[in-house]
């Protein structure tokens, strides 16, 4: 009884208007510029390939591995070092760390 009672009181407070009273245009916006780029919505088959998103990390890590070889004066950081070679080295290591 007192949801009925709710609802026709929810009725009798709404506006009645017909839809050809309002007018069908729609304002246009104006022509939007390169700032407002983040506004537009990409659309997108509701049934699209989600991405795995182990192939997304290591797809960047990639990237980032390649932008580091690309920079001057790394090459001996690219491969491990041999302690045979140098025989003092993780002690210099565990000293400077």
């Amino acid at each position: 009884m007192r949801y009925h009672a709710e609802e026709i009181k929810r009725r009798s407070l709404m506006l009645k208007v017909p839809k050809d009273a309002l007018g069908g245009k729609k304002r246009r916006r104006g022509v939007s510029d390169l700032h407002c780029d983040y506004l537009k919505k990409h659309n997108r088959p509701a049934n699209r390939r989600r991405t795995d998103p182990v192939v997304v990390l290591s797809t960047i890590l990639e990237n980032i591995l390649n932008e580091m070889r690309d920079m001057p004066d790394v090459q001996p950081f690219l491969f491990p070092v041999n302690p045979k070679v140098s025989k003092n080295y993780l002690q210099r290591i565990y000293r400077y760390a």
